[in-house]
Parts: C-alpha cells; sequence; structure tokens
C-alpha cells in the first residue's frame, strides 16, 4: 500500500511475482515478459497494468489482478498475442482520453473498465474502434477523482460499484438503464443524481453513505429499493413515487426525510426507513395517511422543489411537502393549472428558509405546517386565510430565545376559523382557562404591506405597483432606431437588479444603444465594393464607381429589377441591400472606303464579332481588304471599343487595262457581233487618246 508510487516499469529480469507484492499501490505498472509467475493479489488495486505482449500466464494466479467482484485493475495486452482469451476478451483492452476499454459479448462491443486520468471531468465514448460502449464495468472508477461524467445514450448498464469511493458529484443516467446495481454509488461524494423512468430497481447499498446527496426524485419506473440502498445519506430528502411495491430492511435508514406517493406499500419491511426506532424520527408526515376522503392513494406529484397533492375534488392542490433548500420561499399560486389553496399538515418539518411568502390564494394552513422551521423569521398571512389549525409554528423556537420570530396578519383580530391555538409552540404557558405568549412569536395584526411605485422612464411603459420586499417586473421597451439594454437608476453604466427587492418607490431609466445597420453593394460581377455600417438615420456617400469590363455603370438601385434608384441622401432606418446596374456597351464600326463603294457602318455589342461587309468597288482598282491601322482586320475579333476600318487599294497597271480591252474588241468581231464601224471606231479613238497620254 505504497501511496506515493505513481508509475512503475518491472525489469526484464524478474520471473517471479510473489503475492501481496503490490497490492493497493495506486500507480501505474507495466510487466515485462520475462515474468512468468505470479501469485494470487499482487497486484490488487493498480489503477493500471499494462501487459506484454507474449507473456506466459500458465503460471499465474487467476486471482492476480483483481479483488472478489470488483475488477479494480485493468489489463491491456496486443490482440495479436498468444495469450489474448478471444473467448473471455479478458485482455481486449484500449485507452482513450485516459478512459480504459475492453472488449466484451465475443468481441462485438466494448465495456469501460477504468479510468486512469486525474481531470475534473470525463467523457465516454459512444463508440471505441468502430463498436458500440454500451457498459461500465464492476467497479471501473473505483476511486477516482473526476467530479463530472458524460455517459452516452449508448450505455445500457452500470456495473456493480462503478463510482465505489469516488469523487464524483454529478451523474445523468442514460435513459436505457433499467436498474441502479449492488453499490453503484457507496461511498462516493454524489451531490445529484437525475435517473430516468425506466430505472426499475435500486439495489442493495447502491447509495449506501452517500453523505452529500440531498434530495433524490425516484423515478415513477422504479418497483422494488433494497437493502439500505439509501441508508446514511443523513441528509437526504426523498419522493417514493407510487410504483414503489417493495423495499427492504433499512432502505431508508437515517435518511432525514421521506414523501412517499402512496400510504406505505403491503411488501414494504417495517424498519424501512431507520434502524432504531430511537435514533430516527418519524419522517413521513402525518397527514399522508388515515384521511377520510382519501383511500389509500395519494397521487401527489412535484415540480422538484414542492410536493402537491389534489384536493377538494381534484379541483385545487395543497402543498404536503418541499425538497427545496432556498433562504426565501415563494409559495406558488397554481400548478399545472389548479390553484395551490392549502399548505398541508408538516408540510414545510425541518425546513431551512428564513421567510416565506403566501399568495392570496392560500386559503388553509393545517397544524403543524411550519413544524421545527427553526430559522424562520418572517411570515405575512393573508387576508384570504380563513382556517388555521393549532400549533402551525410547533418546535419554531431555536434555542429557548425569545421574540424571534414576526407573524404579520392581514385581518385586523383573529378570524373565527383560526384556531384559538394556531400560533401555539412549546415555549408557551398555560395560565388558567388561556395561554400565555412568552414572546417567542410576535403577531402584529391589520398588517398590509408597504406599496411602492416602480416607474419607468420611457414612453409606453406603465408604472408598477410593489409590494415591500417583492421584485419588480422587468420590462422590455421599445424605441425606433435603438435597441434596449437595460434599466439603471442613476448611474447609466451600472444596470438595475430586478433580482433586487423593492423598498421604496423608485424611477427606472432605460439605457438605450443606436441601432447600426449595414448598405451591402451587390457590385454584379464588377469591381467590389466594401459595405458601410451607418447609425440610425445617417445617410451615407456614394462609393466609387465600380468597373466591369464591357459595361457602363448605371447606378445604384435597391431592386433586382432595378426599378428603384437609391437615393443617397436618404436616411437609413434599416439594413439595405443595393445592386448595381450595368448596360452592355455598343460600338460603331466605321468603314472608310478611300473613294470606293459606300459601306455602311455597323452596331456591334461588347464582346461580338463585326460582320464582314461585301468588298467595295472602285474603277482601276482592286480591293486588298479593311485595315485598322497598319494592320489588316481580322474579323474574327470580339470588339471592345469603337473603331473605324480603312479599305486599302491597288492600281490596276495600263498593260493589263489596254490588253483586257483589246481582246474584248477582237472577240466580239470573230464572234459575229453587230458592232457597227462607228463603235469601233469610237474604241479606237478612246485607245489612242490613252496611248497618247
Amino acid at each position: 500500500e505504497h501511496h506515493v508510487l505513481s508509475r512503475v516499469t518491472i525489469p526484464s529480469s524478474v520471473e517471479y511475482i510473489g503475492a501481496f507484492a503490490f497490492c493497493g499501490v495506486d500507480c501505474d505498472i507495466y510487466i515485462p515478459a520475462s515474468v512468468t509467475e505470479v501469485n494470487r493479489g499482487a497486484f490488487w488495486y493498480i489503477r493500471t497494468t499494462y501487459v506484454a505482449a507474449g507473456v506466459d500466464q500458465s503460471d499465474w494466479s487467476v486471482e492476480w489482478h483483481y479483488d472478489r467482484m470488483t475488477e479494480v485493475c485493468d489489463v491491456k495486452v496486443d490482440t495479436d498475442s498468444p495469450y489474448y482469451d478471444k473467448e473471455n476478451e479478458i485482455y481486449g483492452c484500449g485507452i482513450n482520453d485516459d478512459v480504459v476499454y475492453k472488449l466484451i459479448n465475443n468481441g462485438t462491443e466494448y465495456s469501460v473498465v477504468g479510468y486512469v486520468g486525474n481531470a475534473d471531468h470525463m467523457n465516454v465514448l459512444a463508440e471505441f474502434n468502430g463498436k458500440p460502449v454500451t457498459a461500465i464495468a464492476d467497479g471501473a472508477f473505483y476511486q477516482c477523482g473526476f467530479t463530472s461524467i458524460n455517459l452516452p445514450s449508448s450505455i445500457e448498464a452500470i456495473g456493480e460499484y462503478a463510482f465505489y469511493c469516488s469523487n464524483i458529484r454529478y451523474v445523468l443516467i442514460p435513459d436505457v438503464v433499467t436498474e441502479i446495481k449492488e453499490g453503484t454509488f457507496a461511498y462516493s461524494n454524489l451531490e445529484k443524481i437525475t435517473m430516468p423512468d425506466t430505472i426499475q430497481t435500486i439495489e442493495q447499498f447502491a447509495f449506501y453513505e452517500c453523505y452529500n446527496l440531498n434530495n433524490v426524485v425516484i423515478p415513477n419506473g422504479v418497483t422494488t429499493i433494497n437493502y439500505k440502498a439509501f441508508c446514511h445519506d443523513s441528509g437526504l430528502r426523498v419522493y417514493i413515487p407510487s410504483s414503489v411495491t417493495k423495499i427492504e430492511r433499512y432502505a431508508f435508514g437515517y435518511c432525514k426525510v421521506t414523501y412517499c406517493g402512496e400510504m406505505k406499500g403491503v411488501d414494504w419491511h417495517d424498519e424501512w426507513r431507520y434502524e432504531r426506532v430511537d435514533d430516527c424520527i418519524e419522517e413521513v408526515p402525518s397527514n399522508w395517511v388515515n384521511r377520510s376522503y382519501v383511500t389509500n392513494k395519494y397521487y401527489c406529484v412535484t415540480d422538484g422543489k414542492f410536493v402537491y397533492h389534489l384536493i377538494n375534488g381534484d379541483t385545487a392542490y395543497e402543498i404536503v411537502g418541499y425538497l427545496g433548500e432556498d433562504d426565501e420561499v415563494v409559495v406558488p399560486a397554481e400548478y399545472n393549472h389548479l390553484p395551490v389553496t392549502t399548505i398541508g399538515h408538516d408540510a414545510f418539518y425541518d425546513c431551512l428558509f428564513f421567510t416565506i411568502k403566501l399568495t392570496n390564494n392560500i386559503t388553509t394552513i393545517e397544524g403543524s405546517a411550519f413544524y421545527d422551521c427553526q430559522n424562520l423569521e418572517l411570515l405575512v398571512i393573508p387576508d384570504t386565510v380563513t382556517r388555521i389549525d393549532e400549533a402551525i409554528f410547533y418546535g419554531c423556537v431555536r434555542d429557548n430565545a425569545y421574540s424571534w420570530m414576526t407573524v404579520y396578519c392581514e385581518p385586523a383580530e383573529r378570524p373565527v376559523g383560526w384556531s384559538r391555538y394556531w400560533d401555539w409552540n412549546d415555549q408557551w404557558t398555560e395560565s388558567g382557562d388561556d395561554w400565555t405568549d412568552t414572546d417567542a412569536i410576535e403577531v402584529i395584526w391589520d398588517y398590509h404591506v408597504p406599496e411602492y411605485t416602480v416607474s419607468f422612464d420611457a414612453i409606453g411603459v406603465d408604472d408598477q405597483i410593489v409590494e415591500e420586499g417583492n421584485k419588480a417586473t422587468k420590462p422590455i421597451p421599445t424605441l425606433t432606431g435603438y435597441g434596449f439594454q437595460y434599466w439603471y437608476v442613476d448611474d447609466e453604466n451600472v444596470e438595475f437588479d430586478f433580482d433586487e427587492p423593492i423598498v421604496d418607490d423608485i424611477v427606472l431609466h432605460a439605457k438605450w444603444e443606436i441601432n447600426k445597420y449595414t448598405v451591402t453593394f451587390d457590385a454584379e460581377n464588377g469591381t467590389q465594393v466594401t459595405n458601410v455600417v451607418v447609425e440610425y438615420n445617417n445617410a451615407i456617400a456614394a462609393p466609387v464607381n465600380p468597373v466591369r469590363e464591357g459595361y457602363t455603370f448605371k447606378g445604384w438601385y435597391t431592386d433586382v429589377m432595378y426599378q428603384n434608384q437609391y437615393d443617397f441622401d436618404s436616411e437609413v432606418t434599416s439594413n439595405v441591400d443595393l445592386y448595381a446596374k450595368w448596360l452592355l456597351n455598343r460600338y460603331t464600326i466605321t468603314f472608310d472606303s478611300q473613294e470606293g463603294s459606300v459601306v455602311d457602318a455597323q452596331i456591334v455589342d461588347h464582346g461580338k464579332k463585326v460582320v464582314e461587309p461585301t468588298a467595295p468597288v472602285r474603277e482601276g482598282y482592286t480591293f486588298q481588304g479593311w485595315f485598322d491601322g497598319e494592320d489588316k482586320y481580322n474579323f474574327n475579333t470580339a470588339v471592345a471599343e469603337d473603331k473605324t476600318l480603312t479599305a486599302q487599294w491597288e492600281i490596276i497597271p495600263a498593260e493589263i487595262k489596254n490588253d483586257s480591252v483589246n481582246a474584248g474588241v477582237v472577240a466580239g468581231v470573230a464572234g459575229g457581233s453587230a458592232v457597227g464601224l462607228s463603235s469601233i471606231a469610237t474604241i479606237s479613238v478612246v485607245l489612242i487618246r490613252r496611248r497618247r497620254k
């Protein structure tokens, strides 16, 4: 039991380890393949034992690494090892985030068998190595130090003593778990547990000596609570639903208060609540039995703080118990849409609150309602209460001190329906035929709670009239163009706390923050324009116009159909989306035929091509093509600007012209054409003249 060691590596020269050699050493230990014999208990209560692959374990005691039924150490061996027990999966372990997982059910699932980390919170995986994690093994978290754990919904079972002696504080049980097994949380630091309605059985010692466990609501599905399941949970208040038909001996021994959903069951052991009669107060309120209008069943429900019971033909509720721990208690006006009209007998037995507020729905307070509430200092009884039984404050005297408690009564005097001894307590003395108050409780009649005005400096918010000690309701005002932040009294940087009770008239001012809006520019494939953030009712300057190749910018519009152009002088009162309107550029292509026949100009969209026109004609010249400057124009080029194309000509030589004319005349005569001499002469003259030139 060496408690300082944190890690041990056994040298490879070691072959034999004797009984209980490392028993109780809270550390990690690695066992080399050289070890061939290990005796019983050698590694009991070890945090984690790592075993080298290939170890011959034929001479190892079967109890070398565990104690009784609690597996408190975990073994990790390569699954390829010849000593890997595939049938029982004893050594099929792996670690993730310090959580140790072991294969079970013929290698189809994993169970959590240990934790080797030191974090305050741990997470259990829903899957490990592609297989579901379905169980928490026996003793898996024995003496572990984490305070909270996340159990996935895949967990179907939690083993015996799984959290035994651990530091766990809060657990949420997955809704497929059906039982809390033996000793699961015994001796742990558990403070709160939430159990699903799937739980059917709470086994023996399940919560044994969980001293920090204060409130437990047992799920409606539970039918059996076994021996000492909650025994010695001295601060515990527990609610037992009507589904519980069997409770074994001492199941709730020494618990503080037990609330029952029905009268004691037939199969409840006579000593289900306590071990020795003189060591435990009768904890089931006496008003839960022998009621003339109730037959065995009480049908109690709880909202987590108050325990309610239907009365008056199921038209109202009475409070029969309290599970909370607040210093100041406010009794609800209604529950489940029905009024709460009665404070039941022993309803607040042994509660620790200092003040309690009753609503105007309360009409009845039954005997010993505040029995043994030794912290109670202040109570106001409204004038709606028409019946109070005797001794509602029985036992509320603290250390025999007098004048420590004040009861304010709205009636001017004791109503007829109030018992003569309604405020009797065990510090009163009888004098003749009357009782004499020893000043343990001061009663003030005709009391009316002062009312104060809470005014709100904001348009549309009404004043509130609040009784002294009550709280104002926080309104949320609105103001166009501004966001409400909070209310303040004088210093606008200090928010008013609406949880504070009102003790005087007060004026609250609204803290506002001007709204800011974003003007978004969608350049529609043009150059990017930065969005602008502007305060409410301010205008923005027009940004530099975006640029888009082949288009002309035509302005910003508020709609994608470009119907409404945005006015940059307008004030911004909301987020604005602006869209750039573009006009596709069109270009004029002009043809300069250079004294040739006229060629019409063309209008061409950006990116389109010029249609090559029919070649122009010029007498005495041959057309050489259209030119853009010095270069011949390529009509497969996309147009991106206005352009003038110029025709180029080549003069026809004189010899080529004469040969062409003579050949035509001869051909005409030879062919028998009826060409007169005068025509020939004329042609000849022309030829002669040209030759003279």
